[in-house]
């Protein structure tokens, strides 16, 4: 074999294990789901940074806030850290047009499409959840 041969089949080999490291990279990346890696607790979330939180904002949206829950129950569990909006504002993210969301900050989670990540609770005209849904932009 000719070094000229011996060369083009290591470039090949190079090039293809790259191609493999790549794909393994991304593929563990993206099947790392990050927003369920931590059962929510009212007390933990109360200590936790926006991060952390995003870690249990799954927990917290398919548990913890059931249709009905008022908007005093639900800034009990949660705290009083969020952001009211209101349907007709300019910052409504509400397809749905309940009246009244809070937007729960759970951090910054660019590899997921989200440099912000929200958890976002709406109420309908008697402060009642409707829904809960992650969003982020």
């Amino acid at each position: 074999m000719n070094l000229r041969v011996l060369l083009s089949r290591m470039l090949i080999a190079a090039v293809g294990f790259a191609v493999v490291c790549a794909l393994a990279l991304v593929t563990f990346q993206y099947s790392t789901y990050p927003f369920d890696d931590r059962t929510f607790a009212s007390e933990d979330w109360a200590a936790s940074n926006s991060q952390e939180r995003g870690r249990m904002v799954s927990s917290l949206l398919d548990d913890h806030l059931p249709k009905g829950m008022t908007e005093q129950q639900v800034t009990t569990l949660l705290g009083e850290d969020f952001t009211v909006v209101k349907q007709g504002t300019r910052e409504w993210p509400n397809p749905f047009r309940e009246p009244k969301c809070h937007l729960y900050y759970v951090g910054s989670w660019g590899n997921w499409g989200m440099d912000s990540a929200f958890a976002v609770i709406f109420f309908d005209d008697n402060g009642q959840v409707t829904t809960s849904r992650l969003d982020g932009y």
